[in-house]
């Protein structure tokens, strides 16, 4: 979603193109704001991120890892 926005905000705008897909325009914003400093990130996310690792790695050593494929977590 970010990438469809960065590619047609030129044209229409970042705050017309959130009003239709339903996103406030931080979240364009707040993307590329983590991503040039990490540290921004909500606790929530590092922990989301710190858990999908555990279970993938959980779902390689008990054999899930098709499972885990089909849920996007791999």
């Amino acid at each position: 979603m970010i990438n469809f926005i960065k590619d047609d905000r030129e044209e229409h705008g970042v705050a017309p193109i959130c009003r239709v897909l339903q996103i406030v325009p931080s979240t364009f914003y707040e993307r590329p704001a983590i991503e040039r400093d990490p540290d921004q990130t909500s606790d929530r996310a590092k922990r989301d991120a710190h858990l999908s690792k555990e279970m993938v790695e959980c779902g390689h050593r008990t054999g899930l890892s098709t499972l885990l494929v089909s849920f996007g977590m791999q």
